[in-house]
């Protein structure tokens, strides 16, 4: 099979999107498929999350210039899988997002690389493991009154999936 390797990728780099759901609020989350066609099969969520009505994933408002996703291969051969890292800087000084701190739900994040390339996520967290916040990875700061520091949330979320998750299903949005 071919790898398409042959040919530069055009995508910006950072992040331009966020999305985020509770994975208790997920009634059926989508798997790669059980059968490949292509190579990019084998990494591609091709079903639907879904939901119970009104919910869906909301938008998660982070700067694009201080947040990333990453996945790093760990582990030796025959006994590998990843760990996918979403660290985000989430301007302001909300409560709630002190909350979410504080709850540390399981939680799953759809980010979006390129907001015209409609259809393509890349997900961050599976079935079997959702996202959590790393411990100790957390701070908040007023910012400095010369704009030099921005006020904001420093968030880091993990989990282990074996690869990068593409998702092409459909974005289920809540309804609030």
């Amino acid at each position: 099979m071919d790898y398409d390797v042959k040919n530069r990728s055009n995508k910006k780099s950072g992040l331009t999107a966020v999305y985020y759901a509770k994975m208790e609020d997920i009634v059926n989350i989508a798997e790669i498929g059980p059968t490949f066609t292509t190579q990019a099969s084998k990494v591609s969520i091709y079903d639907n999350h879904t939901f119970a009505t009104d919910d869906g994933f909301r938008v998660m408002y982070v700067d694009k210039e201080k947040s990333k996703l990453t996945w790093e291969g760990l582990g030796e051969r025959g006994s590998g899988t990843g760990k996918c890292v979403l660290s985000c800087f989430i301007p302001g000084n909300r409560a709630a997002v002190a909350a979410m701190i504080a709850d540390n739900p399981e939680m799953m994040f759809l980010t979006q690389l390129n907001p015209c390339q409609s259809g393509e996520y890349q997900q961050v967290g599976t079935k079997c493991d959702g996202a959590k916040i790393v411990p100790g990875s957390t701070n908040w700061t007023t910012g400095l009154i010369n704009g030099s520091e921005v006020m904001g949330w420093t968030v880091t979320f993990e989990c282990y999936q074996d690869s990068p998750i593409y998702y092409w299903g459909d974005l289920t949005l809540a309804n609030d």
